[in-house]
């Protein structure tokens, strides 16, 4: 898929079941499931059958890389003028409090992990727009 609207006229056809993955390129994890979703379109093919195996229900497997409709979001973020991200799209991640790591203490040492929430990043999408 390479834009929202080809997005939106995909997922809009009749009598097929559209199975959408959002992920994001620059993101590891991300990767690793592109992997996984590759197989699963792979085993199911392009028809899937109800429980009782009776319909066949035609499937389309689409990738879509939300990194590459960032601009299209913060200009609809800019639009909607959200008070929360200042139309930015992004916040300062709470979990680590933008700074992109969290202390782990024990009692002989402490010890710094990349955020689980930003993964490093110090920001995350913006929850209102």
């Amino acid at each position: 898929i390479k834009s929202f609207e080809e997005y939106e006229r995909s997922i809009k056809e009749e009598n097929v079941l559209s199975v959408v993955s959002f992920t994001a390129s620059h993101c590891r994890k991300c990767r690793y499931f592109k992997k996984m979703y590759e197989r699963l379109a792979v085993s199911f093919g392009s028809e899937s059958t109800n429980e009782k195996n009776e319909i066949k229900i035609p499937l389309k497997f689409y990738w879509l890389d939300i990194g590459k409709f960032s601009s299209d979001a913060v200009s609809v973020s800019n639009e909607k003028n959200c008070l929360k991200c200042n139309g930015t799209g992004f916040l300062i991640c709470q979990e680590c409090e933008g700074l992109g790591y969290r202390w782990l203490h024990s009692k002989e040492k402490s010890l710094a992990v990349t955020c689980p929430i930003c993964v490093g990043y110090k920001k995350v999408r913006c929850t209102v727009c």
